[in-house]
């Protein structure tokens, strides 16, 4: 039976193809909107960040609102006193942007890398999916090791299961492929490939007048963001005293979390989006049931013959809903 309307209702939106043509349009409208939106909402505030407990992931950044700068990377001097004297973080790492091209094992390109302490990758508690990470002894010489994503692997390499220790050549320098990360890995920035220690000098590790750092830090269990920020705000004074000569940071410091720094400022827009879009499927659904009213209004006399040829009422309910799916 609802295999014969269905039939029927094909035929009729065949012959009436203005009516089916906006129907499937309004529809379409209201449809491809919710999932565009949604799509974003999901990737930025809904889905699992690829982290370890995320929720206790922060990041930690000079407040430089006076420079235009509410959140300015931090001095390597700033952040060795930061991991020395807090009580409230498990770890803290540090991390600073580099451009890497690449030579050897393939054609010659640029892509975008980090240099990171040995540490980074617990800190944010993820493994890598082949191989391992960094060592304290390699970060504190320099080794010359790298870690790679996984995008990178299957291009470069083709996902060969023998890239690890393979040699391949960053700015001229021969560095081991000792791990590959996950697919779903990526840290703020999506485009960053490659990843090796930092190996700050003795010489850096005071500096506290360059700010060129990112840095993550865990919080330890049942520390709250607001006793994080209290400490490091008193940290940031003190420091602010003691090395007033050659640090550049005013002495507050900014502590947010990880899933807030992927929004952003887009949370709020996001949320409007998505009721936006939300109004554009009423509304589509609201033309939509006035047209099949209006459909059906002007079918009365097709209904009229089809009672009088003995359907019942229920049968021919079921017509029009079979139709309106």
């Amino acid at each position: 039976m609802f295999g014969r309307d269905l039939i029927h209702g094909l035929r009729v939106l065949r012959h009436s193809p203005g009516f089916t043509a906006v129907a499937v349009g309004a529809l379409a409208l209201g449809i491809g909107a919710n999932t565009a939106i949604f799509s974003t909402v999901d990737a930025v505030l809904l889905r699992t960040l690829p982290f370890g407990d995320p929720d206790r992931l922060v990041m930690v950044w000079e407040d430089a609102t006076f420079a235009g700068f509410p959140k300015n990377t931090p001095s390597p001097g700033n952040f060795t006193e930061w991991k020395a004297r807090n009580h409230v973080f498990d770890d803290m790492a540090a991390s600073q942007s580099m451009a890497a091209n690449l030579t050897a094992d393939g054609p010659p390109e640029q892509v975008l890398g980090r240099l990171v302490t040995a540490n980074f990758f617990s800190v944010l508690g993820v493994r890598p999916a082949a191989g391992r990470t960094f060592t304290e002894v390699e970060d504190r010489t320099g080794a010359p090791v790298a870690l790679i994503s996984y995008a990178l692997w299957q291009r470069r390499y083709a996902g060969s299961a023998d890239t690890l220790n393979r040699d391949l050549l960053i700015n001229g320098q021969r560095y081991n492929v000792i791990g590959i990360m996950p697919r779903e890995f990526a840290f703020r920035d999506r485009a960053v490939e490659l990843w090796v220690p930092i190996h700050m000098s003795p010489a850096e590790m005071v500096n506290h007048g360059g700010h060129y750092l990112n840095v993550p830090a865990r919080l330890k269990p049942g520390v709250s963001l607001a006793r994080a920020r209290e400490e490091m705000n008193a940290i940031g004074k003190q420091l602010s005293v003691e090395f007033s000569e050659n640090n550049s940071a005013a002495p507050n410091v900014v502590v947010s979390p990880v899933r807030e720094e992927v929004a952003g400022n887009l949370r709020a827009e996001l949320l409007v989006l998505m009721g936006a879009a939300g109004c554009v499927l009423l509304i589509a659904c609201a033309n939509l049931a006035g047209l099949l009213l209006a459909r059906g209004l002007g079918r009365r006399r097709e209904m009229a013959v089809r009672s009088a040829l003995g359907a019942s009422r229920g049968r021919l309910i079921a017509q029009m809903v079979t139709e309106a799916r």
